[in-house]
């Protein structure tokens, strides 16, 4: 039997290779960034994070004016082959210039990838 897997998201995510940190427990806690969406953001980082569990996030976004503050929910943690895990966050709360900072980043062009042979 074999499954098809549709596609849920109503927000168009772009790879995103930088640090995030989240504020867990009263503690800080870095992570690295995998992709960005103006509905979340997955990271990538040594602890799993509890589903379902809120945090405060501070993104600084390279090549950018602004910083993205927000509040968001942890929707999955999995580990990873590598001994990280993945975790999936939608943002719950933010401010106008968090939001305007995920916009200017979503609409700067991708850099071109080149082979060399």
């Amino acid at each position: 039997m074999s499954f098809i897997a549709f596609e849920h998201r109503s927000h168009i995510r772009k790879p995103a290779l930088f640090s995030a940190r989240l504020l867990l427990d009263h503690t800080s806690s870095l992570y690295m960034t995998i992709d960005l969406s103006m509905g979340g953001m997955a990271i990538l980082g040594a602890q799993a994070l509890p589903v379902l569990k809120n945090h405060a996030l501070a993104v600084d976004v390279p090549h950018s004016r602004r910083r993205i503050n927000a509040w968001g929910t942890v929707v999955y943690s999995v580990p990873t082959d590598r001994g990280l895990f993945r975790s999936g966050i939608q943002f719950i709360d933010m401010d106008a210039y968090s939001e305007a900072c995920i916009a200017e980043f979503l609409s700067m062009p991708e850099p071109a990838l080149t082979q060399h042979r």
